[in-house]
């Protein structure tokens, strides 16, 4: 017998979506981010609903996706599958230089299932494995040609010449640049080439993202009216984001690249852990009980990619007390800006950990009188949640 859990809609905003099944909620409170992603072996069926719900799935505006996960029969089933894409097959991205950007993926696992005493008790396992690699197109602004190569002039800001050295437009002597400002300004990589007083830089990083899918799940009868299961989920990833700009001395420079957001480069690591219970009395053909306990732990870690090397101490940027001794959260590329809309920003996220515990119980009673259905319940949900906010 199959029972139901839940995963977050994919085409809503996250924040706006969440579990359909009230004891088993995975999406973290703050981020809105998905908790669990079940391997589609493990799927026995879904269904979506995007207005009028029932009771049990309130408190939020967003879609509702309800999720029938695979149990164990009577008979011994398996399955093995490995998909895979290759940028040998795809076209290029319009802005991407170059060859084509890389890309990688495979995904592959299987899934067993079958009875551990017929009749009565039954398994259920899949697992999953996810490998990524895929070139990021990023175009991003760095100083012109000229402005590389004569640090403050920029007169390239201005359409008309006329107006060079106006506060527009200044031409800066050497003698008054701040020698932090100019190590940042050293940091950016040349202009592949200038259009409008602009300089562009286009680069295909590989972005890598590794995942792990495993589902374990037991069903048992206690007798013709008790049913039982239990099911253990576990759903690690880490993924690896690139800097859009080459580094300098070993400073990751970062460079903001639209779509991929500022301070965005580093490592993240998701690790997702579900266990829940379920108990159905059923009374009669018309009157039903179910009780479900869940427990999900979701801890999400980001370290930005110069997090921990130092590139503001002396023998590097040397920007005094960006970098305080005995605060690890401060050793990072600190952010600064260039000219707005001329160039792209340089510097780090902060790094961020957000550990999110959530348990829930709840109990309900269906009665079927001819064609009317009264389901009646309760559900308590309580969190945990501990959370260093980049910023």
């Amino acid at each position: 017998m199959a029972k139901t859990t839940s995963i977050p809609s994919h085409v809503l905003p996250l924040s706006k979506a969440r579990f359909a099944s009230a004891p088993t909620l995975s999406t973290t409170v703050v981020l809105g981010l998905i908790g669990l992603q079940p391997s589609i072996d493990g799927i026995a069926e879904m269904n979506t609903s995007i207005s009028s719900y029932r009771a049990e799935y309130g408190r939020t505006a967003g879609a509702v996706v309800n999720i029938i996960t695979k149990s164990g029969t009577n008979e011994l089933h398996g399955s093995a599958y490995d998909y895979v894409r290759n940028d040998m097959f795809d076209a290029k991205n319009f802005f991407a230089t170059g060859s084509t950007p890389e890309y990688r993926q495979n995904n592959f696992g299987g899934s067993l299932g079958g009875p551990i005493k017929r009749d009565k008790t039954f398994f259920f396992f899949d697992l999953e494995e996810s490998r990524v690699i895929k070139g990021v197109t990023m175009q991003t602004f760095v100083p012109t040609q000229k402005e590389r190569k004569t640090p403050g002039d920029l007169s390239d800001l201005c359409s008309d010449a006329a107006q060079a050295g106006s506060p527009a437009c200044p031409i800066l002597d050497s003698s008054a640049l701040n020698k932090v400002m100019l190590g940042y300004f050293n940091l950016f990589p040349q202009s592949q080439y200038d259009l409008n007083g602009l300089g562009y830089y286009t680069a295909n990083p590989g972005r890598v993202q590794n995942s792990q899918t495993l589902d374990a799940r037991v069903d048992h009868r206690f007798s013709p009216n008790d049913l039982f299961f239990a099911r253990y989920a576990r759903n690690p990833s880490t993924t690896f984001m690139p800097s859009a700009w080459p580094a300098v001395d070993g400073i990751y420079p970062i460079g903001y690249a639209g779509s991929q957001g500022y301070g965005s480069d580093g490592t993240t690591t998701i690790g997702t852990q579900n266990i829940q219970l379920d108990y159905v009395h059923i009374f009669s053909r018309t009157l039903l009980l179910d009780l479900k306990a869940a427990y999900t732990r979701v801890n999400i870690n980001y370290v930005p990619i110069n997090y921990g090397k130092g590139v503001m101490d002396p023998d590097k940027l040397r920007m005094p007390n960006a970098h305080v001794q005995g605060l690890p959260i401060t050793d990072e590329l600190a952010g600064i800006g260039g000219p707005t809309f001329e160039w792209s920003y340089e510097g780090d996220g902060s790094p961020t950990a957000d550990i999110n515990n959530t348990f829930q119980y709840s109990g309900s009673v269906t009665y079927t009188r001819g064609s009317h259905n009264i389901k009646l319940g309760a559900g308590l949900i309580r969190r945990q949640l501990d959370i260093l906010p980049g910023g």
